[in-house]
């Protein structure tokens, strides 16, 4: 599959939430925290640091906002719905050692094919963070979707947002990006992904 810039940014955050809260592997859960922190890159510490290092940050926004964004529009603050969310999964015993490559469970690996046959239907030749959350949205009974619907949010109507979102959104592809794992069980290998990583510590 070939992973949007974005796309696989939240592959890399995802695993960072895995191993925050001691999970063995980054559950799907993880990739809808990792998700909401897009945004973050877009503005404040993050975005200053990308700009030092020449990233044109503006150029990819409408992908990188585009989740806290629906949030919002439902009336869920995407700060506080991560930091509940992760309340919920609760915390781990699995202690990752440094440099410890981070897998994804089965549930993760059904999660991105069926957003690559999301993005294979909407004629997308990259799989984008809208086509992500659009799986997500498909597991209802997921803690995440449960967590959105407890909190108001018509998953449908997210759904359907988020495909009138993806079809305005421009197409930006980068040369050399990892077609079959992703960055999390790979090297990122681009040196506009490695400039994201080197400052994903700036979002909480």
């Amino acid at each position: 599959m070939n992973l949007s810039p974005c796309t696989q940014l939240a592959w890399q955050l995802g695993a960072t939430e895995a191993a925050g809260a001691h999970a063995p592997e980054i559950e799907p859960e993880h990739s809808l925290a990792a998700l909401t922190k897009l945004r973050q890159f877009c503005s404040g510490e993050a975005a200053g640091a990308l700009a030092a290092q020449g990233v044109d940050v503006s150029i990819h926004r409408p992908e990188l906002e585009l989740v806290a964004d629906l949030l919002e529009e439902a009336a869920i603050e995407p700060g506080a719905f991560r930091h509940r969310l992760r309340e919920r999964l609760g915390k781990g015993k699995h202690a990752h050692g440094k440099g410890e490559t981070i897998h994804r469970s089965a549930r993760s690996r059904q999660l991105f094919e069926r957003a690559t046959a999301l993005a294979q239907e909407m004629k997308s030749e990259t799989v984008r963070c809208g086509h992500l959350s659009l799986a997500l949205l498909e597991e209802r009974d997921s803690a995440g979707g449960r967590m959105l619907q407890e909190k108001g949010a018509d998953l449908k109507a997210l759904a359907r947002t988020t495909h009138e979102r993806l079809e305005k959104e421009p197409v930006r592809s980068l040369a050399g990006l990892a077609k079959a794992d992703g960055p999390a069980e790979t090297s990122p290998g681009t040196p506009f992904l490695d400039r994201f990583v080197k400052v994903k510590g700036s979002v909480r």
